[in-house]
C-alpha cells in the first residue's frame, strides 16, 4: 500500500507550516513537520519521523529523515498569470480534459 489516510494536525494560512500524522501497514505512527518553500512554492520540505516502542524494554527509539518533494504540475496556483484571456481559456480547457480523464475516464455520458 502506497497511500495512507492522514490526520492533519496543523496548517498555517500561507502553508509554510504543515503537520500531519499517519499509521503505516506495520503500525508505525509517522509524523511530518514541514511546509511549502515560500521562495519556490512548488517545493515541500520537512522531516518525517516515527517513534517505535521497543518490545524488549520501555525505551523509545526515535527515527527521522529529511525529505524534499516537488508538486506535480497538473494545475497552477492561479489564473491571473496568463497574458490574455484566450491563453487562459485554452489552459482551462486543456486542464478540464486532463481532469475529466483522470477522474472519470474521459467524462463518459451518464448511463
Amino acid at each position: 500500500m502506497l497511500e495512507y489516510d492522514i490526520e492533519v494536525t496543523e496548517v498555517s494560512e500561507d502553508l509554510s507550516t504543515i503537520c500531519f500524522e499517519f499509521t503505516d501497514k506495520d503500525k508505525l505512527r509517522w509524523a511530518f513537520q514541514g511546509g511549502i518553500n515560500l521562495q519556490d512554492p512548488r517545493i515541500i520540505q520537512g522531516i518525517f519521523s516515527y517513534n517505535e516502542n521497543s518490545i524488549i524494554s520501555t525505551t523509545t527509539v526515535s527515527n527521522s529523515m529529511n525529505v524534499i518533494g516537488y508538486r506535480a504540475q497538473i494545475l497552477h496556483f492561479g489564473l491571473n498569470q496568463f497574458e490574455t484571456t484566450r491563453t487562459r481559456a485554452a489552459w482551462q480547457e486543456k486542464s478540464r480534459k486532463m481532469l475529466y480523464y483522470l477522474m472519470m475516464g474521459g467524462n463518459p455520458e451518464a448511463v
